[in-house]
């Protein structure tokens, strides 16, 4: 009797490390995928705010314009594409490439200058995007959390410091932003 139960024990613990392995080689393959994804070029297409504006130490800042909620897009739309060197700023996007390098440039394939890095966190969660690209003064870094890729390779997540100057005075804001893929 003994030796049955140890057989079973045996074959319980072999089957259940199958079966382990089995499930993590099928995240590993979906990890892939939404990494083969991400590059291509993108246009900028919706920015919510989810929080009004804060100070670098926390303090929120009540601005015009600026409220949960709000529709931001036409404003951060600019700030990030407008080192794009288009005739048309509604041409702007911006491009992540395979070698994890990020461009801005114009739909119209009319140019591009380069804009920075992107990579992404070990567990997928978050998309990093390191700029570089004028108009700004010091580079700075995005973090998309809560990243996903859709089925027609749209961008989505929040970033919780997105750095906007409202007069004299540097804010940082949470913020939903959509990217959609353009045509390749």
């Amino acid at each position: 009797m003994k030796k049955h139960l140890n057989w079973f024990l045996l074959l319980f613990i072999v089957t259940g490390m199958y079966l382990l392995t089995l499930s993590s080689c099928g995240t590993d393959e979906d990890e892939i995928a939404t990494i083969e994804l991400i590059p291509g070029n993108y246009t900028f297409e919706q920015a919510i705010l989810q929080s009004a504006p804060k100070t670098a130490v926390g303090v929120t800042i009540p601005v015009p314009g600026y409220t949960q909620g709000a529709d931001v897009t036409s404003q951060l739309k600019s700030a990030l594409l407008g080192s794009a060197p288009c005739d048309n700023p509604e041409a702007a996007s911006f491009i992540l490439r395979d070698t994890r390098e990020i461009f801005f440039g114009c739909l119209d394939g009319s140019g591009e200058v380069r804009g920075g890095t992107w990579t992404y966190s070990d567990d997928l969660k978050e998309l990093v995007l390191n700029l570089s690209a004028p108009p700004l003064n010091t580079p700075i870094t995005l973090k998309l959390e809560g990243f996903e890729v859709a089925e027609n390779r749209s961008i989505s997540g929040t970033i919780g410091n997105f750095p906007v100057p409202i007069g004299e005075t540097l804010l940082f804001i949470e913020v939903f932003m959509k990217f959609d893929r353009a045509a390749d």
